[in-house]
């Protein structure tokens, strides 16, 4: 990295982007040390470090043990208006389903709450089944069903790593039941879903929910 400063200068600044900045932190030891480190003795070089969980995104920018504590200016970017991507869904598929184009945006949209992965997996697995495909009643349940059986093993590596408190809590989230009702202390209750919110299984809006909708169905259906 130090050849950067090389080919760096203050009228033509080199943009460094590192993407799921977050995942540093599991790497290697004290790799984001060395990283603070390294930025820190550069010059006329700009970073733009992303990050899709943003709990983990804030420890690593708010607290003060962090080697990153304060690094620069902190930007949570808003969700992408459901308006925009139905546009973007609908354009791309037009040409290539016989179906309702625009309920099946709709229905991608209400299926990934309009999460940006999730909705492009979606409507990707759907265009590659329209073009590639023989052609089925149900195009979106056949995409989803796809996807969840893609992913099965890695779900299920997932699911028996988790303890009976993350799994009941999953459970309830996956069937869309309040997890208050759970048969449990109300601090135990809390510290499992702040605790699987931070590792990036569940976000918070409104309520609590299981970030990756393909997971939340694979627990729906594994259960039942």
């Amino acid at each position: 990295m130090d050849k950067m400063d090389g080919i760096s200068s203050p009228d033509n600044r080199l943009v460094v982007v590192l993407d799921e900045f977050q995942e540093t932190m599991s790497l290697a030891p004290n790799l984001d040390k060395k990283l603070r480190a390294m930025m820190q003795s550069q010059k006329n070089i700009n970073y733009i470090l992303l990050g899709s969980q943003e709990t983990m995104m804030t420890d690593i920018f708010e607290k003060k043990k962090s080697p990153f504590y304060h690094f620069g200016q902190l930007m949570r970017l808003k969700a992408i208006p459901r308006a925009d991507l139905e546009n973007y869904i609908s354009s791309r598929l037009q040409n290539c389903l016989n179906s309702d184009v625009e309920a099946v945006t709709q229905h991608i949209l209400d299926f990934t709450h309009c999460h940006p992965y999730y909705t492009q997996q979606l409507a990707a697995q759907i265009w590659q089944m329209s073009m590639l495909q023989t052609a089925t009643d149900d195009i979106l349940e056949t995409a989803i069903q796809q996807i969840i059986e893609i992913h099965d093993l890695d779900y299920e590596r997932l699911w028996v790593n988790f303890n009976k408190t993350d799994k009941s809590v999953l459970i309830k989230l996956a069937k869309n039941q309040p997890v208050q009702d759970l048969d449990r202390r109300t601090s135990t209750t809390y510290s499992a879903l702040k605790r699987l919110q931070k590792a990036g299984f569940l976000v918070y809006t409104t309520k609590f929910e299981i970030e990756d909708p393909f997971f939340s169905r694979w627990i729906f259906q594994v259960i039942n």
